[in-house]
C-alpha cells in the first residue's frame, strides 16, 4: 500500500478513536481514561511487534530516536488528557474534534516550515489559511 492509503486508514482509526474519547469523556476521569486508552494501545503496540519479530520484522532504535520517542510518549500521554477535557467540559464531537485536528495540521506545518524547512506553494499557503479561518469560525457563536 502507498501512503496515501494508510493515510485514509489511519484517518478512520482517529476517527473512531475520537468517537470513543467523546464516549468516555464524564464517564471515566480524565486521567484514567487516558492511562486505560494508553495501556490498551502499548498492548495493541506489543502484539505487533511480536507478531512482526514472527513474520522478521527487523526491530531497531537509535539513542537519538529513543529519545525522540520518549518525548513523543510524554507528548502523547498529555494530548491524552487534555483531549479528552475538550469534551468532558463541554465540548461537542463535530466542534471539538474538527478545532485540535485542524490546529494540529496548522502546527504540524508550522514546525516543517520551522524546523524542516520545508517549502510550501501559493496554494499551500491558501489552504493553511483557510483553515486558520475554519478555526475562527468554529470557535465564534
Amino acid at each position: 500500500m502507498n501512503w496515501a492509503s494508510w493515510a485514509v486508514i489511519t484517518a478512520v482509526f482517529y476517527s473512531l478513536f475520537d468517537f470513543f474519547v467523546k464516549k468516555t469523556a464524564g464517564r471515566v476521569e480524565d486521567g484514567l481514561a487516558s492511562f486505560i486508552f494508553n495501556v490498551v494501545s502499548a498492548v495493541v503496540l506489543a502484539f505487533y511487534l511480536l507478531v512482526g519479530k514472527y513474520q522478521g520484522l527487523k526491530v531497531f532504535t537509535t539513542s537519538e530516536g529513543l529519545l525522540y520517542n520518549i518525548l513523543g510518549g510524554i507528548l502523547i500521554g498529555l494530548a491524552s488528557i487534555t483531549f479528552i477535557k475538550v469534551f468532558s467540559t463541554g465540548s461537542n464531537l463535530s466542534i471539538g474534534v474538527a478545532i485540535v485536528r485542524i490546529g494540529t495540521v496548522v502546527l504540524a506545518v508550522l514546525l516543517g516550515i520551522i524546523i524542516f524547512h520545508e517549502k510550501l506553494d501559493g496554494r499551500q499557503i491558501f489552504g493553511l489559511l483557510l483553515a486558520l479561518i475554519g478555526i475562527g469560525l468554529l470557535l465564534v457563536k
